[in-house]
């Protein structure tokens, strides 16, 4: 029986496009193409971090980056002295040129600390409003950071504010709790040097 139905196998001559069909040759160049290019992809864009390798900067690196003070400026600062530190005119003072911000530089970490309320004047005109205490929200790396920012954006050139200057005009207000009462307050507090 094998015999004969090998015979009628052997007989059979196979349709045309079952013996030498395979994939269609657009298919293959597509997609030997994509293959081409992804591998070179992946060999020339490996960079220098592989994401195996954790965070691998050092502690410094990290600190300088979230001490920058831009960041901090977006997130707290902006929404009332703006992106541009211009302020908003008869609400909020603005930071660029403003002798509260650039003249020393205990006063501005004082502002930051204590907030003020009040009326202060700059530029010529007067605002009445409040802005409020950061010092149990910052830290001092954090407060130093955003006040070198504003110092040296906008127009500004002042030097920087450093973590000890914060911790030191802190220290200078311990048992402190009340907003500064406007700019004379302020100039007051001015008269006591606590930053060489």
């Amino acid at each position: 029986m094998s015999g004969k139905l090998s015979a009628q196998l052997a007989r059979e001559n196979p349709d045309p496009h079952e013996a030498a069909n395979g994939l269609p040759i657009v298919f293959v160049l597509f997609f030997g193409t994509i293959a081409v290019v992804a591998l070179t992809y992946l060999l020339t864009h490996r960079g220098t971090e592989t994401p195996y390798e954790g965070d691998q900067r050092s502690a410094q690196r990290i600190v300088t980056t979230s001490a920058s003070g831009e960041g901090t400026y977006q997130k707290i600062c902006a929404a009332c002295h703006q992106g541009n530190g211009l302020g908003v005119p008869g609400a909020f003072p603005p930071l660029a040129g403003s002798p509260w911000l650039l003249d020393d530089r205990q006063t501005p970490i004082r502002i930051v600390l204590l907030g003020i309320t009040g009326s202060i004047t700059v530029d010529g005109k007067t605002f009445n409003g409040m802005m409020p205490a950061f010092k149990d929200q910052l830290s001092d790396v954090e407060i130093a950071g955003v006040l070198t920012h504003a110092r040296s954006s906008f127009g500004n050139q002042a030097p920087v504010i450093t973590e000890q200057d914060v911790a030191t005009v802190r220290a200078s207000l311990a048992g402190r709790t009340e907003s500064w009462a406007g700019g004379a307050a302020l100039e007051e507090a001015r008269k006591t040097k606590v930053l060489p």
